[in-house]
């Protein structure tokens, strides 16, 4: 797999939660280059150190923006720090101009793995698979546009046009932890409208809730 590159963003402060997502990560990209892009110094991929520039959906964007201008590979591959991919997620392609969402995600808590109700497709920019130019082309529009934050005339969200959908063999796994308490009030919502058959206590790959959430968290 030579035609994709890993682009691990970071604001550092899911540890030491993250350095065993990170782990995993490593094992799952196999020989697949990986460039990180964190708010403190760490040795993962290739690193670029931003500096301690705080957590907004802004300073997440210009992470991306920043690392995948240092991306070689047609396609790059968006990943977060608090979830986890399997290899079989990055076989994914694109067409041409396309930002493309994994939608097989299961959100996982201590006490069981839950999902939004399949009724229609989601994702998340922790899902998307792209090429490399087109990402690059959206970021510099956004930040040729807004070189410094404007909260009242910016909407930061995942790229919506040109989009598809696509579910992977194997699941993400979204954590739910309070170290992203806004995410975390967001999916309260989407969990309170999700169906008895979206909630689980053991998923393919990963196991049971309780061993699972005790190896990561």
């Amino acid at each position: 797999m030579d035609d994709l590159t890993i682009l691990y963003y970071t604001a550092n402060i899911f540890e030491p939660s993250g350095e065993r997502i990170r782990q995993h990560l490593q094992a799952e990209a196999r020989e697949i280059p990986i460039i990180s892009v964190s708010q403190k110094p760490m040795i993962f991929g290739g690193n670029i150190w931003v500096g301690e520039i705080g957590i907004s959906k802004y300073n997440i964007y210009k992470q991306i923006y920043t690392g995948v201008q240092a991306v070689k590979t047609k396609y790059v591959a968006c990943c977060e720090d608090d979830v986890l991919y399997n290899y079989d997620h990055f076989k994914y392609r694109p067409k041409q101009g396309i930002f493309a969402y994994d939608c097989n995600m299961w959100f996982a808590e201590p006490e069981e793995f839950w999902r939004r109700p399949q009724i229609h497709e989601r994702s998340g920019m922790f899902g998307c698979i792209v090429e490399t130019q087109t990402l690059y082309d959206e970021m510099k529009k956004r930040f040729d546009k807004y070189p410094q934050p404007d909260p009242k005339n910016y909407d930061w969200g995942e790229p919506q046009s040109p989009v598809e959908y696509f579910m992977g063999d194997y699941p993400l796994i979204v954590f739910c932890h309070d170290t992203s308490t806004k995410k975390k009030r967001l999916l309260e919502k989407h969990k309170r409208n999700s169906l008895p058959e979206d909630h689980i206590q053991s998923v393919e790959l990963y196991g049971d809730i309780q061993t699972f959430w005790s190896v990561y968290i």
